[in-house]
């Protein structure tokens, strides 16, 4: 290091300042991975749901599971996640938060129904 990045760097402001950088990237770098893991399990809700309506629907049964993992790492080699038993716990999860999941959405779209009537009777 030359004398003059020295002296920044040992100077309080630069080190307060730097360091208000770093927990910003942190902070970001927190904010993308939780965005992300909320991505990914939107999709594996969708794509739980979806295998168990196949299921009922179209009567496809086990095999379904089975071929959509050979499908989809057929068509995204590089791609990790498509596994029989990775889809298998997906449909798994899906239905075993269903219910409370459908619950929640009734209960909050009765809550804002009330809401908006509460709000717009206000004298």
């Amino acid at each position: 290091m030359t004398d003059e990045k020295m002296e920044l760097a040992a100077m309080h402001d630069y080190q307060e300042w730097i360091s208000n950088i770093k927990k910003k990237i942190r902070r970001s770098q927190i904010k993308a991975s939780i965005q992300v893991n909320q991505e990914s399990l939107l999709v594996y809700w969708d794509w739980g749901k979806g295998i168990v309506e196949k299921q009922k629907l179209a009567k496809w049964g086990d095999k379904l599971i089975s071929q959509l993992s050979w499908d989809l790492n057929k068509t995204f080699p590089a791609a990790q996640g498509f596994s029989k038993r990775n889809l298998e716990q997906m449909r798994k999860w899906y239905l075993y938060y269903a219910e409370y999941v459908e619950q929640e959405i009734i209960a909050k779209q009765v809550v804002s129904q009330l809401q908006e009537f509460i709000i717009f009777n206000i004298p």
